[in-house]
């Protein structure tokens, strides 16, 4: 009697086959779910590392090449002063008579004459100049030179180096030093990744790590270029890419991109899965000791019905179910057991849907991506058509400069206004770059708003008598005076109304500007009679990178498509909108609601818009 009921108060797991039973039920019930969140950990775990690889990879390909194009920019930078220079020895001077305005690229610039000697330096430069082995050859070939000086234990001097007309193996060297605050811009690159560059002979070139750090990435094992690896840092370890940028050819030098994250920021999303798995274990535990005690203490019988369910849930079929009718606590181990199995379906169907949002999400924003590529595709090619037009009619008026003058002075017009074009496009972009990232400023004041949208009609008159349209502005009275920007007014005004003028494709297709007043805002109409706008298309019209056209294979508009996203992002900082009506065939009617404010319009951070570009892009 007395042996029973110790028996019955917790002495079960003294039998060998009560024993067998608990364990038999623990690991059917609990191995399942611990195996399954191994290999989710270890699947899981090895695509963010993946995925951060292909990161780093494509984040140092495009910083890599963004330096290059930097690079090309300074060496044509400096091939332009260089064929200024001739007999001058002064550059200081010669810099201020020619005009030329890419100083503020250089932290200094040395002329060196054939023999080695300097001319005259100009601003701050190193006092020992070593000009690599081979460098005279390399530089009377016409190619430019790229070398470092060392600076003890900071990061090295980057100089490039042109030869100076007429390029002969004794020619002139013209040689600037790179301003490193202008080259390496922190700004292209997230907070989340560290930069490390390195020129040929290992110099550092750059690096946001730390200097131990920085040391332990130099003295690390060695590398193949061009491939993922990780190393260890002073309080964290590191995923990193290596991409090398081969500019042996022209510059004599090759530079190396490697591009850092930290594990914890690539692993981060496991640890709140790890946390929700072991407290789900815990209770798991304790749920299956308490609720196996209990069956086997009544019956044997229930318990073989578990270990047949619990051997199909070792098989990966959680949709099985026991049923045992007792009203005791078998009953209640039946419905606990039955609830494990449906909470292991639904962690599976959980996981399934969370792989499958993950996939989405990286579907979503390869589409970005992809906006944001074609962006700059389409940048890249308006900033390539002025500079070639410029290019091209410079080179035939200085081979064929004995023209008459008429034709002379056709070429020159021709090239200032591809130069007013190019700088219109430049403007764009960086407008484009303060409000993306909220650093741009307004100048409110306080003055009559009318005259600017006369004197913006009356400048762009003749560009509208190029195409054949005809503008006409009405004014419903007079127009108060307002806290505004001038400028950015102005900007708005001409991007709205060139944005008219640019799809009005048939000579004598008006162009009504319309200004008046109502429920204290003043509201300006710009309206055309051009192909107008689908529908589907006006969500579009004000985003990011995005343009709309009649034909999106054989009517693209020109143009870098931040227009009409500038315009709208000014209107708001003068808390203001722009609204569009529009029928396809019927032209467009764009309103600009300014509210007639008595103090100075309020700045409010970045546009909402420019945080939603993306994602209204990527969801449609």
């Amino acid at each position: 009697m007395g042996d029973a009921s110790k028996q019955g108060k917790g002495g079960f797991l003294r039998t060998k086959i009560a024993r067998r039973i608990f364990a038999l039920f623990v690991l059917c019930a609990l191995l399942p779910l611990v195996v399954l969140a191994f290999f989710s950990f270890m699947q899981i775990s090895g695509q963010l590392q993946e995925q951060a690889s292909n990161r780093l990879y494509q984040r140092s390909k495009a910083f890599g090449l963004s330096a290059h194009e930097r690079l090309l920019g300074l060496e044509k930078d400096l091939q332009e002063l260089a064929e200024q220079i001739a007999d001058s020895r002064d550059l200081e001077r010669l810099i201020k008579k020619s005009g030329w305005n890419a100083m503020f690229k250089f932290d200094g610039l040395l002329f060196l004459d054939a023999e080695g000697k300097d001319i005259h330096r100009l601003k701050s430069m190193p006092e020992e100049l070593i000009l690599p082995a081979n460098a005279r050859d390399h530089l009377a070939a016409g190619n430019s030179l790229l070398f470092t000086s060392a600076r003890g234990l900071k990061e090295a001097d980057v100089l490039i180096a042109r030869p100076v007309p007429p390029v002969t193996e004794e020619c002139n060297i013209l040689i600037g030093k790179i301003n490193p605050e202008y080259f390496w811009e922190s700004a292209m690159l997230k907070y989340e990744f560290d930069l490390h560059v390195t020129d040929r002979q290992g110099r550092v070139l750059t690096s946001t790590l730390s200097a131990t750090d920085s040391m332990t990435l130099e003295q690390s094992a060695e590398r193949d270029i061009n491939t993922a690896f990780r190393w260890e840092g002073q309080e964290q370890a590191y995923q990193a890419y290596s991409w090398q940028l081969f500019m042996q050819r022209h510059f004599m030098d090759d530079w190396t991109f490697v591009l850092s994250q930290d594990e914890k920021t690539i692993l981060g999303p496991m640890q709140s899965l790890r946390r929700n798995f072991i407290l789900a274990t815990i209770l798991s535990c304790l749920l299956v000791a308490l609720l196996s005690s209990q069956q086997i203490r009544r019956s044997m019988t229930p318990i073989l019905q578990l270990r047949e369910a619990t051997d199909k849930v070792s098989e990966d079929d959680f949709g099985v179910q026991v049923a045992i009718n007792s009203d005791d606590e078998f009953g209640e181990l039946g419905l606990a057991f039955n609830e494990m199995t449906t909470r292991l379906k639904n962690y599976r169907s959980e996981r399934e849907q969370n792989e499958q949002d993950l996939l989405d999400a990286f579907e979503n924003a390869l589409r970005a991506a992809t906006l944001e590529s074609q962006f700059l595709a389409n940048v890249s090619h308006e900033l390539r058509t002025p500079i070639t037009s410029i290019r091209s009619f410079a080179e035939l008026l200085r081979e064929y400069g004995d023209e008459d003058t008429e034709t002379k002075d056709e070429f020159l017009g021709i090239i200032v206004a591809e130069s007013d074009r190019l700088m219109r496009l430049i403007e764009d972009i960086l407008d484009f770059s303060r409000i993306s990232s909220g650093s741009l400023r307004m100048d409110y004041k306080k003055g009559p708003l009318q005259e600017t949208l006369v004197d913006v009609v009356k400048r762009l008159e003749p560009l509208a008598g190029r195409t054949g349209a005809l503008l006409g502005i009405e004014i419903d009275g007079v127009l108060p005076e307002m806290w505004y920007d001038r400028d950015r007014i102005i900007q708005l005004w001409t991007n709205l109304i060139s944005n008219a003028i640019k799809f009005s494709m048939i000579p004598g297709d008006r162009i009504d500007i319309r200004a008046r007043i109502e429920n204290r805002e003043v509201i300006v109409e710009i309206q055309d009679e051009g192909p107008g706008i689908k529908p589907e298309d006006q969500q579009f019209i004000f985003q990011r990178f995005r343009q709309v056209s009649t034909d999106l294979i054989t009517d693209k508009p020109k143009g870098t498509g931040l227009g009409l996203t500038i315009a709208n992002d000014i209107a708001y900082y003068h808390e203001g909108r722009i609204e569009v009506e529009s029928k396809e065939g019927e032209g467009a009617i764009f309103r600009v609601y300014l509210p007639i404010l008595d103090r100075k319009p309020k700045l409010k951070g970045p546009p909402p818009s420019s945080e939603a570009d993306f994602a209204i892009a990527a969801s449609n």
